[in-house]
């Protein structure tokens, strides 16, 4: 009995070690497809760039403050992670404020904004990037649309939560001091928290709606 129930347990064991290495293998080689550039995906690194600079000029006010806006081009760098691959994805979210700096929508172009754009975008792609492997790692997600769903939400919301509070010490530790506004620091817990929860989480809302009419259209046009 005793050496049915060891063999059992050894044989757990190594199921659990195969599927380990095959998750790995095949995590290392979506990684290695990804910085693939073929003229297909240079196309749609400019149809993404073009679209993220738009997206992201249309600024919604929000309650929280008159200078606290929302924009969604978050939204499309992360769609663009799933459709090119992560590193043209960072390379949209690097090149993109830079873009916007370019086009007079505001008076005088706001240098500091677009650095902290800059880094609150690559900030949420290698964040969710990393949140959303671990969890299909942990639970080991085969073709499973309803555990792919709830992975993706899980995801949303710790990625959420791990950048709301990271944009919170970016304001903290020099963006508020290279505005000058030093004072602010006293509503960061109080003002810039709540406002970046509350982004980021409008941002992951249409994300998740968007990813899967956009995962068909890219499997059905071979994209």
């Amino acid at each position: 009995m005793n050496n049915k129930i060891k063999n059992n347990e050894i044989k757990d064991n190594q199921d659990v070690n195969v599927t380990n290495k095959t998750f790995k293998k095949q995590f290392n080689q979506k990684l290695i497809n990804s910085f693939k550039l073929t003229t297909h995906k240079l196309t749609l690194i400019v149809l993404f760039l073009a679209v993220t600079v738009l997206i992201s000029l249309l600024e919604i006010p929000t309650f929280f403050n008159d200078f606290l806006t929302i924009d969604f081009g978050i939204t499309i760098n992360l769609l663009t992670v799933y459709l090119i691959g992560l590193p043209y994805g960072l390379l949209i979210s690097l090149i993109a404020p830079w873009l916007r700096l370019v086009i007079p929508h505001t008076m005088p172009p706001n240098v500091i904004g677009e650095i902290a754009n800059m880094l609150s975008s690559v900030s949420t792609l290698i964040v969710f990037f990393l949140v959303n492997n671990l969890l299909l790692w942990l639970f080991k997600q085969k073709n499973n649309w309803k555990l792919s769903w709830v992975i993706d939400i899980s995801s949303a919301i710790l990625t959420i939560i791990i950048i709301s509070l990271l944009n919170t010490f970016y304001n903290w530790a020099f963006i508020l001091d290279l505005y000058g506004v030093n004072d602010l620091k006293s509503l960061l817990w109080t003002l810039f928290l709540p406002y970046n929860l509350f982004k980021f989480t409008l941002i992951f809302i249409l994300f998740i709606i968007l990813k899967k009419p956009l995962l068909v259209l890219k499997n059905k046009a071979n994209l």
